[in-house]
């Protein structure tokens, strides 16, 4: 995916400042790892674009939670009552969480998780485009 077009330019060479960070292959981008960097598109004339690009880390961590198979998923168990806080490695912008059966398992804003009574919910969170899926069980 390109990180964008510039309207009436055509034959764009795209860079990356670091590639460590984010790089391109056959004008595909693909951020490595969190962290900043400067991506410049060439035109043709030799004109340059420059955008910033911030790369998040969106794993996420917190007691009793384990990864899942399938990409950006996990299962978190609790028991009723109980409560626990799940928060992401570097995510710099407001994360909204859903939670299927707020009745069972209730997640905040905040990341904060409530076991309300036995059930199995599930929480979801949109972040950058991906889709953070959590399988809750509450004995």
């Amino acid at each position: 995916m390109l990180p964008g077009t510039i309207k009436g330019v055509k034959d764009l060479t795209w860079s990356s400042a670091d590639e460590e960070t984010a790089s391109f292959d056959k004008n595909q981008l693909t951020a490595k790892k969190a962290g900043e960097t400067v991506l410049t598109a060439t035109a043709a004339d030799g004109t340059e674009y420059t955008v910033n690009l911030i790369a998040e880390d969106i794993t996420l961590s917190g007691e009793g939670l384990a990864p899942a198979k399938g990409k950006n998923k996990y299962t978190l168990k609790l028991k009723a009552g109980a409560a626990t806080e799940l928060s992401f490695a570097s995510v710099d912008q407001a994360v909204v969480f859903k939670s299927s059966k707020p009745d069972s398992a209730f997640i905040d804003e905040n990341g904060k998780v409530s076991a309300r009574a036995a059930g199995k919910s599930k929480f979801t969170a949109k972040i950058n485009g991906k889709t953070i899926s959590i399988s809750v069980v509450v004995e």
